[in-house]
């Protein structure tokens, strides 16, 4: 089964998403970045939005990212200004911003995963989450730093811990592991190994494979 979150942070309609007329590229680090270098209300979950947090918001996402990999187009220049002026009567904040949100969701599909340590090492440095993200793609997959900073955000992140799963005892949580979960939840047993019961036997009853089966057993005792 493909992971359905895997297939958000990779798939997207043709078209892309445009908002306010304009076109806006695929979400990435640098984008993050700019967002919240303004402390934008699209990052934080039931923040109240203003017409100027929709404009900017909309003119960064619509602006291709700057050669030199800094946060330009944090103002509006002089096509943004005679874009806005063209808005007048045009902006309903409510469908407006909506179709934002509907398209950062588009690409903030990340996976989730069982770590074995209390502490993420990737993050669990002194560079910004994600610096420390594009700097350890970049590097282990051969790409130029451009490449990391502007590619999907969710495809940076299914990166990263793919090669998370290959170098550590960090497991990506499987549709299926994720059923367990949600099983757990209401019935702890599914997570039990019975008397005498192999690893095999287990993995086979709950339905899942047995490296998935093992990481379950492992957090659940941890």
């Amino acid at each position: 089964m493909l992971d359905p979150i895997f297939q958000e942070a990779f798939c997207h309609r043709p078209g892309g998403h445009r908002v306010l007329g304009r076109e806006l590229h695929p979400l990435c680090a640098l984008d993050l970045l700019a967002l919240e270098s303004i402390n934008s209300p699209f990052l934080y979950d039931g923040a109240k939005c203003e017409v100027q947090d929709l404009v900017i918001a909309v003119w960064l996402l619509s602006n291709d990212p700057p050669a030199d990999l800094t946060v330009h187009h944090l103002e509006l220049d002089e096509e943004g200004r005679a874009w806005l002026s063209g808005l007048t009567g045009k902006i309903e904040m409510e469908r407006d911003c909506r179709a934002v949100l509907s398209y950062m969701a588009d690409y903030y599909a990340l996976p989730e995963m069982f770590r074995q340590t209390a502490s993420n090492p990737i993050t669990a440095l002194g560079a910004p989450w994600m610096l420390a993200t594009v700097v350890y793609v970049a590097g282990k997959l051969h790409l130029s730093l451009r490449e990391a900073w502007t590619m999907g955000i969710g495809q940076l992140f299914w990166y990263r811990a793919s090669i998370e799963e290959q170098e550590t005892e960090h497991r990506i949580i499987s549709p299926e592991m994720r059923e367990e979960m949600k099983k757990a939840e209401t019935n702890s047993r599914s997570f039990k190994m019975e008397i005498g019961e192999s690893l095999a036997d287990f993995s086979k009853r709950v339905g899942i494979p047995e490296a998935d089966a093992a990481v379950l057993l492992h957090n659940q005792r941890n």
